[in-house]
């Protein structure tokens, strides 16, 4: 409990003893395979591995599926789409990059827009 799904996945290249590569496009699941052991979000599928939680032992990506956060936020997240938006955008290597994301609010906030900081007040 507390880990992020990318802390248990096989694809994750820190965990082979590599260093992380930016993502160098945005890609859709639609737009062809990666090699079964190849880190989605580097070979440029929107992955959201590094913030949600890990307790489904990265079932999604065991299948070529990119991570889409219905396990929650990892433990101290208090908005799960900021933090994602924030996690994918330090992982792109040129922020043109962003303006291909499609639907970003749907990706971002699938699970988690009610709870979300959107339209809220903040505290003094």
């Amino acid at each position: 409990m507390g880990h992020a799904v990318c802390e248990v996945c096989a694809r994750n290249p820190v965990l082979r003893g590599e260093k992380k590569k930016p993502v160098e496009e945005v890609r859709r699941v639609i737009e062809g395979g990666v090699e079964e052991e190849a880190c989605l979000l580097e070979a440029g599928y929107l992955c959201l591995g590094p913030v949600t939680q890990g307790d489904c032992g990265a079932s999604c990506l065991k299948v070529n599926v990119p991570c889409r956060g219905c396990g929650g936020p990892i433990p101290g997240v208090r908005d799960y789409g900021l933090r994602a938006i924030s996690a994918v955008a330090s992982a792109l290597e040129d922020e043109g990059l962003v303006d291909r994301i499609e639907d970003p609010v749907r990706l971002f906030y699938r699970y988690s827009l009610p709870g979300s900081m959107i339209g809220k007040r903040l505290g003094k």
